[in-house]
């Protein structure tokens, strides 16, 4: 479950990657501030665990399960993902990603916003393998990108 392949890329977190070829690079979430010592008075640095809204990790959730199991609603995505979502690919996805099971951990990572769009990070766990799971929505809500990447 290694291999994934055909990467659909717009701007930010604009991809679907299925098994097969190499992923297309994508901007890295931005880094969570690490308050320095001297910043914070503490003589150890205190690192806050990032934040997300409860309800995007949600929809997160809802859309690994989407790619899992084929059934993809058209009416959450914006206009480029739903024209990129052909039904081979979305078997594709199913084919490969669906074998992985249900997640064992699903945890937030950081996110980024760029041009309208904001792409949320998650580390994956299942059964016998760990992802990145990068989750994009527009500024109207909308799904805008979705990468399941294999951790090394």
């Amino acid at each position: 479950m290694r291999a994934f392949s055909i990467t659909i890329a717009s701007s930010l977190l604009c991809a679907v990657a299925v098994r097969g070829a190499a992923a297309a690079p994508l901007a890295s979430p931005a880094p969570i501030a690490v308050p320095s010592p001297e910043a914070s008075g503490n003589a150890t640095p205190v690192r806050e665990a990032p934040q997300v809204d409860p309800e995007v990790t949600t929809r997160a959730e809802e859309w690994l399960r989407r790619l899992q199991s084929g059934k993809i609603d058209r009416s959450q995505l914006d206009s480029y993902m739903n024209m990129m979502f052909t039904t081979p690919l979305v078997q594709r996805a199913q084919t490969d990603y669906g074998p992985l099971g249900p997640p064992l951990a699903f945890t937030f990572t950081g996110a980024q916003h760029e041009h309208g769009k904001t792409g949320y990070t998650y580390r994956v766990r299942f059964k016998d393998d760990t992802v990145l799971f990068y989750f994009g929505l527009d500024d109207g809500g909308k799904v805008s990108g979705l990468l399941l990447k294999p951790l090394p």
